[in-house]
């Protein structure tokens, strides 16, 4: 059963924002923040409330947002937060997730030792399994 972070990695290439694995344009990663390419976008499990041992109800992700350009780094950012948290009620996998809570809105958490600025975005989900999968 693939995870929160891999769930929202497929939902946000399937809304254009990236692509998993490109060498170019937005790179979409889970786990794990390779060193290349310089635009990236990763996508962390964090944890979260547990309602019982098969729905987890409350998953919480982080996405990792990484570039050189700071405006467009950061309207990337914007526009993740923005479709994650305005398009709600949507089935990914065999899950129905009904909302994407900010934890915290966008920041800026560093520039990297090559220059390239790195933002978050904290994110609570609210899901069930779904009962068409």
């Amino acid at each position: 059963m693939p995870s929160s972070a891999e769930d929202v990695a497929e939902y946000l290439e399937d809304q254009g924002i990236g692509t998993r694995g490109a060498a170019s344009g937005w790179a979409i990663f889970i786990g794990k923040e390779p060193s290349s390419p310089n635009n990236t976008i990763t996508v962390y499990d964090t944890g979260g409330a547990m309602g019982n041992p098969d729905q987890l109800y409350d998953p919480t992700i982080q996405i990792r947002i990484r570039g050189h350009d700071y405006s467009g780094t950061y309207a990337k950012a914007v526009e993740i937060r923005d479709d994650l948290v305005v398009n709600t009620d949507r089935v990914v996998g065999d899950w129905h997730y009904a909302g994407f809570f900010l934890i915290s809105d966008i920041a800026k958490i560093d520039t990297d030792e090559n220059n390239r600025d790195v933002f978050t975005i904290n994110f609570r989900l609210m899901r069930e399994p779904n009962s068409t999968a």
